[in-house]
């Protein structure tokens, strides 16, 4: 993306949206980094209520807060996971008010689509992302995405944070189905139920079920931090 380099602070704004945390840089117009961030994560999922889009403006609100002081921001451009084209004026608009900008002065991609074509020229290179989902992408020589996976927790995302922590609290809740109490003699658990706030069903069930995707996929920090000593959590990763 280019913008006009009216004067020496004027600067882009890339983001970096997952469903986790929204990473922010600006840059001049060489490419340099003036400052970088993180803010609060959103989806374009979010966009299709009320609630969902006052947490993405609230979201882009810190960054704009946080960018202010180092020059003035004239062209902004986001890659947002959940987000396919559909509803782009919508999401543009909302980026247009918090950092200031005319609408044309914002562009959006899918996060990973803006990763591929950040990583390789068109036609040069395969993406596989593994964030709170999971996707792989390529960009063909007519610009092009293709894609594959990146379906969502609920049917797979294989290898993703968010599958990796429900593939664990399957894994716990199933043994302690089979033989109650079994947790205290499993790392793994421990380790999750530290992560929820407690050892009973009711604190894994207030933490999953009022939880967003990104704060499920945080589980798999858990997780790993006890791949070395647990075999279950060893062969889930």
């Amino acid at each position: 993306m280019t913008f006009d380099p009216v004067s020496t602070a004027a600067l882009g704004l890339g983001l970096d949206a997952g469903g986790t945390q929204t990473r922010w840089a600006l840059a001049r117009a060489d490419g340099s980094v003036v400052a970088e961030g993180q803010a609060a994560g959103f989806s374009g999922l979010q966009l299709t209520d009320a609630t969902g889009r006052e947490d993405i403006a609230q979201a882009l609100r810190a960054v704009a807060g946080a960018a202010a002081g180092h020059g003035r921001i004239v062209a902004a451009c986001a890659g947002v996971t959940g987000f396919d084209g559909d509803d782009s004026a919508l999401l543009v608009a909302v980026m247009a008010q918090a950092f200031a900008l005319e609408a044309r002065r914002v562009r959006l991609f899918n996060d990973v689509e803006l990763a591929c074509r950040a990583a390789f020229a068109p036609g040069q290179g395969y993406l596989v992302y593994a964030g709170t989902g999971s996707i792989a992408a390529f960009v063909d020589e007519q610009q092009q995405l293709h894609r594959a996976g990146g379906r969502g927790g609920l049917i797979d995302d294989g290898g993703s944070g968010y599958w990796i922590a429900r593939e664990a609290l399957r894994r716990i809740w199933r043994a302690e189905d089979e033989s109650p109490g079994l947790w205290r003699d499993s790392v793994l658990a421990k380790a999750v139920f530290d992560a929820v706030g407690g050892s009973d069903w009711a604190h894994t069930r207030g933490h999953v079920y009022g939880a967003s995707r990104g704060q499920i996929g945080e589980l798999a920090l858990a997780v790993a931090a006890v791949a070395e000593s647990d075999h279950a959590a060893k062969s889930i990763l």
